[in-house]
C-alpha cells in the first residue's frame, strides 16, 4: 500500500513537471509569435512604404538602405519562425513525453495494485491461519490439561473428584480421541464408589466407542466384573467369552486379572 501511495506522488510529480514544462515552452511559444507578428507587421510597413510616391523619388544610396532594411527584417522574420518552429516541434516531443509518462505509470500503478491486493489476500490468510492454528492449540492444551487432571485424581484414590473431572470432560470434548478411555476411567470411579450399574453401562459405551482400542479389552472385563457384581452371572460370562475371542493374546499376558474375575463369577462351572 505505501509503495502504491508512493508511486501515485511520484507520478503526480511527474506529471506536475511535465505540465510546468509544456507551459513554459508554450509561454515561449507565445512570446515567439508575438515577436513574428511584430516583425510581420514591420515588414508589411516597410513594403508599403517603399511602393509609396514619397520613396521612388529617393536617391538611389536612400533607396537601397531601405532595400537592406527590408533584407534584414525578412531575415529576422525568417528566424523567428524557425524558432517558432523548433518550439512547436519541442512543445509536441514535451506533450508525447508526459502522456507516455502517464501511460507508463498508469499500468505500474495497475500491476502494484494486483500485486498489494495479492499480498493482503495472503498475508489476511496467513494471519487466518496462524489465528485457527493458536485457537486451535490452546483448545488442545485445555484438552489436555483437563484429561490429566481427571487421571491424577483417579490415581490419587479421589475417585469422587476424578468422577467429577471425567464427567466434566465428556461435556466438553465429546468428539475428543481420549472420549474411549475417559470412559473406561469414569466406569472405574464410579464402581469404586459404588455406582455399579454405572459403571457396567460407562465400561460398555467405552467399548463401544473403540472396540479395537487399547481400553477395548480392559472395558470387557470391567462389563464383566460389573455384571458380576449385579448378580447378572451368565451376562458376565458370556462377556469373558467374548473377550478370550477377541483378545486371545491379552487374556494369557494378564491371566492373572481375568482368572480372578472368571472365579468370582464361577463360568468355568
Amino acid at each position: 500500500m505505501r509503495v502504491a501511495l508512493l508511486l501515485s506522488l511520484i507520478g503526480v510529480i511527474l506529471t506536475f513537471i511535465s505540465f510546468r514544462s509544456t507551459v513554459f515552452a508554450e509561454d515561449a511559444l507565445g512570446s515567439l509569435r508575438s515577436e513574428l507578428s511584430l516583425i510581420g507587421s514591420q515588414v508589411e510597413d516597410l513594403r508599403l512604404d517603399l511602393l509609396s510616391p514619397e520613396v521612388r523619388s529617393l536617391k538611389p544610396s536612400d533607396a537601397g538602405i531601405a532595400l537592406l532594411r527590408l533584407d534584414a527584417l525578412e531575415a529576422k522574420l525568417r528566424s523567428t519562425v524557425g524558432r517558432v518552429e523548433a518550439l512547436e516541434f519541442n512543445l509536441q516531443i514535451l506533450a508525447e513525453d508526459a502522456n507516455n509518462r502517464i501511460l507508463e505509470f498508469k499500468a505500474k500503478l495497475v500491476e502494484l495494485e494486483g500485486q498489494d491486493k495479492l499480498f493482503r489476500k495472503k498475508t489476511d490468510s496467513s494471519v487466518q491461519n496462524s489465528e485457527n492454528e493458536q485457537t486451535q492449540f490452546s483448545e488442545v492444551s485445555n484438552e489436555t490439561l483437563a484429561f490429566d487432571k481427571a487421571i491424577l485424581s483417579f490415581n490419587s484414590n479421589d475417585f469422587k473428584t476424578a468422577r467429577k473431572h471425567l464427567k466434566s470432560f465428556q461435556r466438553s470434548y465429546p468428539q475428543s480421541i481420549n472420549i474411549a478411555e475417559v470412559n473406561y476411567w469414569l466406569a472405574r470411579a464410579k464402581f469404586e464408589l459404588g455406582d455399579t450399574k454405572g459403571s457396567a453401562n460407562d465400561f460398555l459405551e467405552a467399548f463401544s466407542l473403540s472396540p479395537r482400542g487399547i481400553f477395548a479389552w480392559k472395558s470387557l472385563l470391567g462389563l464383566a466384573m460389573s455384571l458380576g457384581e449385579l448378580g447378572q452371572i451368565e451376562q458376565g460370562c458370556l462377556t469373558l467369552g467374548e473377550l478370550k475371542s477377541r483378545f486371545p493374546k491379552k487374556v494369557e499376558e494378564n491371566f492373572d486379572e481375568f482368572s480372578v474375575v472368571e472365579e468370582q463369577m464361577k463360568c468355568s462351572e
